[in-house]
Formats: structure tokens, C-alpha cells, sequence
């Protein structure tokens, strides 16, 4: 999301043999691939979470999208009355703009992220708090792919701030990862996976954050994107990124998150 603008969404009509058309063979959807509310908002989908090994994937993507997605709402493949509904929400957070989504109708999400060549985000695959801190210690790049502006890149700048977004009911962000500038993300972009190549495998993705916002001006601050890191998703609402069965198989052990306290704080 850019603060500055809307996430609206032109409806059309789907054409055949594109992404748009559902059939049999294309119910999958992949992180960075465009969702919405069905009417006239869209967003991306992020990296798919679930709570436990075992458990089925389900999509994930921001609150905030449209009027804010609640309990027992539908998400969609885009925001017009030509989508095609591929999920029910079934939890969602205002403070960390988080919402998950039970997939439906057939619809599944992928591991493998949009404009990646089919590379997945790994057994192992989020950031923990210290993983984060090392990233910006060691002044590190992430990247994110949205369904508006694709990949883009920039250095992490903080690894755990506290930022206020004046535009939302819950103005407060706290555990934000902040990287880049104004450029590396546009409306239609929120809820996007922020990764980077994984440590221990060139051919996986961890997952670092879901993209909120880009910040022009802002306050002390300049320009920026921030969004909820991944660890406070897994942290505060049980959901994960990763498998524990393949970190196990693989001997993988990701540091446990623990309590952060923001480093930073800005007011808009």
C-alpha cells in the first residue's frame, strides 16, 4: 500500500487461457499473485502460513485491503465482480494488518513465489528477531514481488520499529521491518511476502515480513517501506511460514523469536 493512494481495481473481464480464467488445472495460487475483495480492491498474497506440521497451507495476506477484511469474509482473486472467490477469512488482525484465509472451492495456495522460476520459500523458510537484527547489522537487502510493481529490492534500514499509520482504525505498528524507499512498492502491493535467499540454500526463500505500506515524507524518517515481520505472525498468532518437519529433517533449527521492545518510534 502506499499511504497516498488507493488500491482500486478497474473490473474486467477474465480472459481465457490467463490466470484470470479459473479451470480444473488453474485453481493454484502463488504468493505475489493479485487478491481483493470482490468489489473494488485489491492486494497481494503473501506466503502461505498454517499452524501447525501437518496442518493445510492457507493464504495470507493484509487486513487492511478494502474496508478491512473480518472473520467469515470472502477473499477473491482480484476486486471486481468478475473474481473468483478462493477462500474464507478465518482470522484476522488490525494491529499487525494480518489476515488469514481458509482455502475453498478447490483453490490452494503455492509455496513458490511469483517471478521466481518456481523457487519455494523453504522448510526453514521466515526470519526470526535476531535473524532480522543480523540483516540489518550487516546492511542486507530483501525483496519483495507485488502484484502491482513485481520485485524490487532494498536494504534493510531497521529490524524492528514502531510506526504510526494514521489511516486505520489501530494506528499503531509495532515489530515493523523497515528496507528501501518509495520506490520498491505501489497501491495493489499490500500483503506482499518480503524474502530473501535463504542462508543454508541459494534454491529456497525465508520469509522476512508481509509488506504494508511505503512512506513519503514521513516525520524524522524520510522514505520507506515497513511491514509485520514474520516471526510476530508465528509469535502472537500461532501462524507459521515454515515447516517443522522438513527444518527437522534437514537439521535446521531457526533461533526462537523472543519478546521484542521497538528501537524506534515515529509519528505521523
Amino acid at each position: 500500500m502506499r499511504i497516498t493512494e488507493t488500491e482500486k481495481e478497474e473490473p474486467k473481464k477474465p480472459t481465457p487461457g490467463t490466470e484470470d480464467e479459473v479451470t480444473t488445472s488453474n485453481t493454484t495460487r502463488q504468493p505475489g499473485e493479485a487478491i481483493g475483495d470482490g468489489e473494488d480492491y485489491i492486494g497481494t498474497l503473501g506466503a502461505p502460513v498454517r499452524e501447525s506440521a501437518g496442518d493445510d497451507w492457507h493464504f495470507f495476506t493484509c487486513e487492511h485491503i478494502g474496508d478491512g477484511f473480518s472473520e467469515g469474509d470472502t477473499l477473491y482473486t482480484g476486486g471486481s465482480s468478475f473474481s473468483s472467490e478462493i477462500g474464507e477469512v478465518i482470522d484476522e488482525s488490525c494491529s499487525d494488518d494480518m489476515a488469514v484465509a481458509e482455502p475453498e472451492d478447490g483453490w490452494e495456495p503455492s509455496r513458490a513465489i511469483a517471478g521466481e522460476g518456481g523457487t519455494e520459500v523453504s522448510g526453514a523458510g521466515q526470519f526470526t528477531l535476531d535473524g532480522l537484527a543480523d540483516l540489518e547489522e550487516n546492511d542486507e537487502e530483501v525483496k519483495k514481488f507485488g502484484t502491482s510493481s513485481g520485485i524490487t529490492s532494498g536494504e534493510v534500514e531497521t529490524h524492528d520499529g514502531t510506526y504510526w499509520v494514521n489511516e486505520f482504525s489501530c494506528p499503531r505498528r509495532t515489530n515493523q521491518l523497515r528496507w528501501g524507499d518509495e520506490d520498491v512498492g505501489e497501491g495493489g502491493d499490500s500483503g506482499s511476502p518480503v524474502y530473501k535467499t535463504s542462508p543454508n540454500n541459494d534454491d529456497w526463500f525465508w520469509v522476512a515480513a508481509s509488506f504494508h505500506a511505503i512512506r513519503e515524507d514521513h516525520i524524522g524518517g524520510g522514505d520507506f517501506a515497513h511491514g509485520t515481520s514474520a516471526w510476530t505472525i508465528t509469535e502472537d498468532h500461532g501462524w507459521q511460514f515454515y515447516s517443522p518437519e522438513l527444518v527437522n529433517r534437514l537439521g535446521v533449527n531457526p533461533r526462537s523469536a523472543r519478546p521484542a521492545q521497538p528501537v524506534e518510534q515515529f509519528l505521523c
